[in-house]
């Protein structure tokens, strides 16, 4: 069935061990690198994180979070992927990666090191987004058939207990002829 995590709050660490991670860069308004040196993109199975590289090279401090299921689209343009997911539905606890301009407009652009790299992490999110949807679905089919199984027993429920007063009607009625 679905079952929720907490997604973990901007300025909180996160192990890297296990994670898809992709080093990058922020884009600026003028379609350059910014300087922005230790970025990673962390990709998760139902959200993304950009984070900032601590010393330890398994740790890194969340600048942003975007859940998955917002993502409108995502396309690779070169060096750099852009991925689009509307600000209204980023959670509030991201308004601080917004303000250091890390999303803009509803867009997130990073720059990585070859359009291989780009092109790499634009299919990861492609299939995490793809199980996400899947896994969404397979939700929705075991609550309709949940919702069929509860309407099945009341339908039998009521069923049983109007046989059950056709019955005792029946043999009211028989008692009622046999007195008279």
């Amino acid at each position: 069935g679905a079952q929720t995590t907490r997604v973990p709050d901007v300025g909180t660490d996160i192990d890297l061990r296990g994670r898809k991670s992709f080093p990058c860069s922020l884009q600026n308004s003028h379609k350059r690198r910014r300087a922005d040196k230790g970025i990673i993109l962390v990709v998760d199975p139902s959200e993304i994180f950009i984070a900032r590289c601590k010393k330890d090279v398994n740790r890194c401090t969340i600048l942003a979070v975007v859940p998955l299921s917002t993502i409108i689209a995502s396309a690779a343009a070169g060096e750099i992927l852009h991925v689009v997911c509307p600000m209204a539905e980023v959670p509030t606890a991201t308004a601080t990666g917004a303000e250091d301009g890390i999303l803009k407009d509803g867009r997130l652009s990073l720059c990585f090191s070859s359009v291989t790299m780009s092109i790499s992490v634009k299919e990861h999110l492609d299939k995490y987004y793809a199980a996400l949807e899947n896994r969404a679905a397979m939700d929705i089919d075991e609550l309709l058939d949940k919702c069929l199984e509860v309407r099945n027993k009341i339908l039998n429920t009521s069923s049983q207990s109007s046989s059950r007063r056709r019955i005792v009607r029946e043999e009211e009625t028989w008692a009622d002829f046999q007195q008279a």
